[in-house]
């Protein structure tokens, strides 16, 4: 006969495989998100260096 303490460290053991090794393994979404976040802002960073260059007279404006 299966007994309650069984079950419950067999499913605590299940838990802790699950949320202790396969973040380790896979990235997590929040740092994914994240990443995207930071090269969005050096994206957007460089733009506005860029814009800041121009208008100083400090880079040729480029027609296209």
């Amino acid at each position: 006969m299966i007994e309650f303490w069984q079950v419950a460290f067999f499913v605590l053991s299940l838990w802790v495989i699950y949320y202790w090794t396969i973040p380790v393994v896979r990235p997590s979404v929040i740092d994914i998100q994240f990443k995207h976040f930071i090269e969005d802002e050096t994206i957007n960073a460089l733009r506005r260096d860029k814009q800041q260059r121009i208008r100083l007279g400090l880079e040729p404006v480029i027609k296209t």
